[in-house]
């Protein structure tokens, strides 16, 4: 994989004006938050998964818990709502990672592997 001057993947990965061959959520057949479901169900089997809908259903955030316990939340979310750090300020108050995903921002493919490394990552963290 080739890298930028800002040590991102260059354009192909996860972002760019031509859709990566991956699959990725402009590929899959099916509404955005059925795609990532999908994804966070297969990759993370060990955790469970609770959906909820926010900003009149602008926002899908995924909970994934360990036990009783909440290790991570994601937020995919419109871009219109990129100011919006409501839930990311929640969470870095209750001590909690969180991930914020857009399922509508230009050029941003959200392949597998680029999910499944952000929160990877996060949950390792």
């Amino acid at each position: 994989m080739a890298y930028n001057n800002g040590g991102r993947p260059t354009s192909g990965w996860s972002w760019g004006e031509e859709m990566p061959a991956e699959e990725n959520q402009f590929s899959y057949s099916g509404p955005y938050r059925y795609y990532f479901e999908g994804v966070f169900r297969e990759s993370f089997p060990t955790y469970a998964l609770r959906v909820e809908t926010a900003n009149k259903d602008r926002t899908t955030v995924f909970y994934f818990f360990a036990g009783n316990f909440c290790k991570l939340i994601v937020e995919v979310t419109s871009d219109s709502y990129r100011n919006n750090h409501t839930f990311e300020e929640a969470c870095k108050k209750a001590g909690i990672p969180h991930l914020r995903f857009y399922h509508d921002h230009h050029g941003w493919w959200n392949t597998r592997s680029y999910v499944v490394a952000r929160v990877r990552s996060a949950l390792n963290g």
